[in-house]
């Protein structure tokens, strides 16, 4: 039979309208890790969502491994969705910054040509 783990997680809400949460290790996990541990942020909206896809899951009769697991998947495409929008838009930046420094270059010269 595996080991069952488990962790004890703190959800503290942080002034309304803020939109965001802070998830926290107990004391003892963050003392264990040197105090290195951080909280991460995590929005209402966002929490609010996963609250009411799990349900939705396990209302439709998926064991409750079965559904944390779904939504573990959905959440690692959304990172790396994102990831590839942050490299396009690195790339795309690039090379308008390329474009203008040519065009700049390419007027100075007309300019000093005339």
């Amino acid at each position: 039979m595996p080991e069952k783990i488990t962790r004890r997680v703190q959800f503290t809400p942080q002034a309304r309208g803020s939109g965001a949460a802070a998830l926290a290790l107990p004391a003892e996990e963050t003392a264990a890790a040197g105090g290195r541990v951080r909280a991460r942020r995590v929005r209402s909206r966002d929490l609010s969502e996963l609250t009411r896809t799990l349900a939705t899951l396990t209302d439709a009769g998926l064991p409750i491994v079965k559904a944390l697991t779904i939504l573990e998947g959905q959440a690692q495409m959304l990172v790396r969705s994102a990831e590839r929008m942050q490299a396009s838009a690195e790339q795309t930046g690039k090379s308008i910054q390329e474009t203008c420094t040519a065009a700049v270059a390419k007027i100075k010269d007309v300019c000093a040509q005339a």
